[in-house]
């Protein structure tokens, strides 16, 4: 009687289950290494990231991780009126699913980055650690039923630990 009559895999079979093992092991430490740091590696990573959480997700708590510690507070506060309402936030998204509909999405593209002077990185080296400063002219294009449009816009990120940050939360951006 041969082994897998008797209950008992190949030798083959063995193999097989442990490199799907082995595969899913090594797929999950690359989603998570991603997860970890691949979100805000870049510049266009993180304004995409912010104005994501701000104007489709309208969710303060997801915009947060893309705003230097220092102003996460005072961002959730003013946005929430202490946490009484997101209605400000939803004001936001309504006002540019008016321009160009619903079923609304965005896109962000960087039209020119200038690292900042040293006097801007001594500053922000004191005040939020960190070890660049880029001051980033943007361009927001949100799409929708309707059609699209442009917004620019001017930000300063910094760089702490491998990734970008927004210096400010208010980021006024003008119609193209």
């Amino acid at each position: 009687m041969n082994k897998e009559r008797a209950g008992g895999m190949s030798g083959k079979t063995k193999k097989l289950l442990l490199a799907a093992a082995a595969v899913a092991v090594i797929l999950g430490i690359a989603l998570l290494c991603f997860t970890l740091v691949g979100s805000q590696r870049t510049t266009k990573s993180t304004l995409e990231g912010y104005f994501k959480a701000l104007y489709l997700d309208t969710m303060i708590r997801e915009m947060q991780p893309y705003l230097v510690e220092a102003i996460r507070d005072q961002a959730y506060n003013d946005y929430t009126f202490f946490g009484q309402t997101v209605q400000i936030l939803r004001e936001f998204q309504m006002e540019k699913e008016g321009v160009v509909g619903e079923n609304m999405d965005l896109s962000v593209k960087v039209d020119k980055e200038e690292s900042g002077t040293s006097a801007a990185l001594n500053s922000a080296s004191q005040a939020y650690g960190a070890t660049s400063v880029m001051d980033v002219s943007y361009t927001v294009t949100f799409t929708g039923d309707k059609g699209s449009a442009d917004y620019t816009g001017i930000a300063r990120l910094v760089r702490i630990s491998g990734k970008w940050y927004l210096t400010e939360y208010s980021l006024p951006m003008e119609e193209k």
